[in-house]
């Protein structure tokens, strides 16, 4: 059994209020426009799809992002993003199980 088929990918998901506090804070690290980003993301979430990955759209919240890379010492830039994504669904998974 391959231990790679249960792996679920997070991908951060913003809608457009939380995408423009995003771009505030990270201009170079996003696409120019929401409508440019949105459609982006959803190439990028069924080409990982289509690819034979699980993927789940996490919604970000800015306020509770920038808390946790507080927490962690992080940068809100890309990197940080993806490691939120993976917190978040973790984070989704341990409350399903209780």
């Amino acid at each position: 059994m391959d231990h790679d088929e249960n792996i679920e990918i997070g991908m951060c998901w913003f809608d457009e209020e939380q995408w423009n506090l995003l771009r505030e804070l990270d201009p170079e690290g996003t696409d120019d426009t929401y409508e440019d980003w949105r459609k982006n993301a959803n190439k990028a979430f069924y080409d990982i799809r289509a690819s034979g990955h699980k993927i789940v759209k996490v919604a970000v919240k800015i306020d509770e992002f920038l808390a946790w890379c507080e927490e962690k010492n992080y940068e809100p830039v890309s990197f940080s993003r993806s490691e939120y994504a993976s917190f978040k669904l973790r984070q989704a998974h341990e409350k399903n199980k209780n």
